[in-house]
């Protein structure tokens, strides 16, 4: 499964999503990764308060990676240089 998260709020979906996907719930991924159940939660519903190591624990239980590549928008610059 592909998705692109860009927010977020984009970001805490794709995870509660693919946590449930796995048919996990969070007191079992929080036992998985050796934390407390709240610090999935915060995760879930607030990531922009969560830490980038937890994030990277995360996504490595949950089988998925973390790929930096460019956005495929289109900025008002670019539209420039089609006329």
């Amino acid at each position: 499964m592909f998705w692109i998260a860009r927010t977020p709020q984009d970001l805490s979906y794709v995870l509660r999503y693919a946590r449930e996907n796995l048919k996990l719930t969070k007191a079992e991924m929080a036992q998985r990764l050796g934390v407390h159940h709240e610090i999935i939660s915060t995760l879930e519903t607030r990531a922009e308060k969560s830490s980038i190591e937890t994030l990277l624990s995360i996504l490595s239980e949950l089988e998925l990676e973390l790929q930096i590549v460019p956005s495929n928008r289109v900025r008002s610059t670019d539209l420039l240089d089609v006329f």
